[in-house]
C-alpha cells in the first residue's frame, strides 16, 4: 500500500505540474495523434477498480464523488473479486448521471476527436452479481444518451464522431454485466465494438461467432490484443501478434 501510495502521489504531483504550465496532457496526445494523421479517440473506462481500492486508504485515487457517496458502492452483494465491492453500482441514476456528465465534459472540451470509445472491460463490474440482466435497459438508457450527445455535437461541428464501445467476448456475457449489446447495435446507438478478455490475451478472439451471436448484423467488430498470454503472463511476441491478427482477419474483424 505504501508503494502504491508513492506512485499515485509522483502521478499527481506530475499532473499539477504540467496544469500550472498550461499543459493539457489530453489535448496533446490528441493533437499529436492528429499532426500524424491519425484517427483521435478518447477512450473512457467506465468503472475503473483501481480507484475504488477500500484497503489502500490512498487518498490521491479516490475521485470527490466516490469518497462521497458510500451509499453508490455495489458492496457485499458484488462478488466479482479485487477490488469489486467499491465499484460505483450502475443501477443509482446518480451514478449514470455522474458518468454521462464526465462523458460529456470530454466530448465538448476537445473538438479535434473522431470517436469515443466506452470501455466496459475496465472493469466489467457494473451491477450485483447476478442483476446485470435485469439492469441492462438503465446502461442501454446511459448509452442512448451519449449517442445523443455524439450525434448533436457531430451536426454542430459538421464531422462524424463515432461512438465505439469495447466488451467482453460473448453476447451472453455481455448481457450478463447488464450490457445488452444487440439492443445497442438493433437501435443504431453504436458505430464499432471492440472485443477482447480482460487480461491475458485471448489468443483466438471469436469474432465470427460474436457477429453470429449479433445475427450477423452489418457492423466493424475489432479484435484488441493485449502484451501478455498464458502461461504465466508471459510477453506476447511479434510472432503471436501477427498469427492474432491474422485469425481475426480470417474471421472478418477489424
Amino acid at each position: 500500500n505504501n508503494d502504491l501510495n508513492h506512485l499515485f502521489n509522483i502521478g499527481f504531483q506530475n499532473f499539477q505540474h504540467l496544469e500550472a504550465s498550461g499543459t493539457d496532457i489530453i489535448q496533446v496526445a490528441l493533437e499529436r495523434a492528429k499532426e500524424k494523421n491519425l484517427e483521435a479517440f478518447i477512450t473512457y473506462r467506465m468503472n475503473d477498480l483501481h480507484f475504488a481500492d477500500t484497503l489502500a486508504n490512498c487518498p490521491r485515487s479516490y475521485s470527490n464523488f466516490w469518497r462521497s457517496h458510500p451509499e453508490y458502492w455495489l458492496g457485499e452483494k458484488c462478488k466479482e473479486g479485487w477490488n469489486s465491492k467499491g465499484g460505483l453500482d450502475f443501477s443509482h441514476q446518480e451514478v449514470r448521471e455522474h458518468k454521462l456528465a464526465m462523458i460529456t465534459e470530454q466530448l465538448e472540451k476537445y473538438p479535434m476527436i473522431d470517436g469515443y470509445e466506452l470501455d466496459f472491460l475496465r472493469f466489467p463490474v457494473f451491477f450485483k452479481t447476478g442483476t446485470g440482466k435485469e439492469n441492462a435497459p438503465l446502461m442501454t438508457q446511459l448509452v442512448e444518451q451519449v449517442r445523443k450527445k455524439t450525434d448533436s455535437l457531430s451536426h454542430m461541428r459538421g464531422k462524424k464522431i463515432l461512438l465505439a464501445v469495447r466488451v467482453p467476448l460473448t453476447v451472453e456475457n455481455c448481457l450478463y454485466k447488464g450490457l445488452d449489446i444487440k439492443d445497442w447495435v438493433n437501435d443504431g446507438l453504436i458505430d464499432f465494438i471492440t472485443i477482447t478478455t480482460f487480461l491475458p490475451s485471448e489468443t483466438a478472439l471469436p469474432i465470427a461467432q460474436f457477429r453470429k451471436e449479433l445475427n450477423n448484423a452489418d457492423i466493424p467488430i475489432y479484435g484488441s490484443v493485449y502484451d501478455v498470454a498464458y502461461p504465466e503472463w508471459s510477453p506476447i511476441s511479434h510472432g503471436m501478434y501477427r498469427g492474432i491478427a491474422a485469425q481475426v482477419y480470417e474471421e472478418g474483424g477489424q
